[in-house]
């Protein structure tokens, strides 16, 4: 099976209400500031700017940090005292192959009873489906010397 390395500077999550399809709320998380890199670049001192750069870790982990504060905002937005059905982000819809769903339910931003489900993006599933189809599809490496080969 191939594998590619992951390593993106930015990620973003974007928090859909069910019901009217309006965007309540939306972050990104970024590894990297042009402004602070070009100074970097030319040994210059850095003017003064809004910083981008607001995420230090691995790519792999940005959505899932994403994910949580998008929860742990879900509950500051509506408040404590608000009906428990308007605080819950009950769905996630990501990429299959990252770990937002396990890391969100291990925080329980929503006490441990709560399950929040993972539904995998429609288009990352046809790209996951599609890498696994070339993958069975690619003839393997000759077995070495004194391997038999199970048919």
């Amino acid at each position: 099976m191939r594998k590619c390395k992951y390593d993106t500077t930015s990620g973003s999550v974007t928090v859909i209400e069910e019901h009217t399809s309006k965007v309540i709320w939306q972050a990104t998380k970024n590894k990297r500031c042009s402004v602070c890199e070009y100074a970097s670049r030319k040994n210059k001192p850095v003017r003064p700017h809004k910083c981008r750069k607001n995420y230090k870790g691995p790519s792999t982990g940005m959505e899932a940090a994403l994910a949580i504060e998008a929860s742990r905002n879900s509950i500051e937005m509506h408040g404590a005292a608000a009906p428990f059905q308007q605080l819950l982000l009950p769905c996630l819809s990501g990429d299959g192959d990252s770990s937002e769903g396990a890391r969100l339910q291990a925080t329980s931003p929503y006490g441990a009873k709560c399950v929040i489900q993972k539904v995998e993006c429609k288009n990352h599933e046809l790209r996951n489906c599609k890498r696994a189809l070339i993958d069975i599809s690619t003839p393997a490496l000759p077995c070495p010397e004194g391997v038999t080969q199970l048919e």
